[in-house]
């Protein structure tokens, strides 16, 4: 009877990883998908070769702490998120892969693009690193996976966000004034009369005559 696996083992994220690496490799060179794409593609041999070197240092998995447990869980998490993306956009034709993978953004990921999920699972690895038996083995790959994560930090977003429209709300009694154009604004809070404008001649208020 075969033993059930562990969706959040690091043998089993390192192959999801394998598999996304395979589906990134069939789009590396769509220069529609942008640096942060390819960037973010890239980035996956990183993450990869840091578990690589987390599982030859671990004999047994039961040893890590809970807390790097929890690392592994959301790192896989994220893992398997990226996969998807990255498989929507491969089986794609290369006319129609960055509309696909907006559309995927869209439904897979909330909108959260690829590189938002690498460097998520980049700081899982890094935390999982903090284990008190990988900390000395994987010196060298939280280097690489933080000098990796500086970079996709300071990329565009490889979706870019919808921009917002100027939304006014007011919440409770107190008064509220909104201007989104160049020109003045004029508030009356009280009961009487408010004009405003200018008058080149002599102006008189008051009642008519009869």
């Amino acid at each position: 009877m075969s033993s059930k696996v562990n969706p959040n083992s690091i043998p089993t994220i390192i192959q999801i990883l394998k598999e996304s690496q395979t589906d990134y490799t069939k789009v590396k060179d769509e220069k529609d998908l942008g640096d942060t794409f390819h960037e973010s593609g890239s980035a996956l041999r990183t993450i990869y070769r840091a578990l690589r070197t987390a599982d030859k240092a671990l004999p047994n998995a039961d040893k890590l702490s809970e807390k790097s447990k929890e690392s592994l869980k959301a790192c896989g998490d994220k893992a398997r998120l990226s996969k998807s993306l990255f498989q929507a956009v491969a089986q794609e034709p290369a006319t129609s892969r960055l509309e696909s993978y907006r559309t995927a953004v869209g439904r897979i990921s909330k909108g959260d693009g690829v590189e938002t999920l690498v460097i998520g699972m980049i700081r899982h690895v890094c935390d999982l690193a903090e284990d008190g038996i990988l900390k000395r083995p994987m010196q060298e790959d939280v280097k690489v996976l933080q000098e990796t994560r500086s970079k996709l930090l300071g990329m565009n977003p490889s979706v870019p966000k919808p921009q917002s429209t100027n939304i006014f709300r007011s919440e409770g009694e107190s008064h509220q004034f909104n201007t989104v154009g160049g020109g003045p604004q004029n508030n009356n809070t009280g009961g009487g009369n408010q004009f405003t404008g200018s008058f080149h001649s002599p102006v008189y208020f008051g009642q008519g005559s009869s």
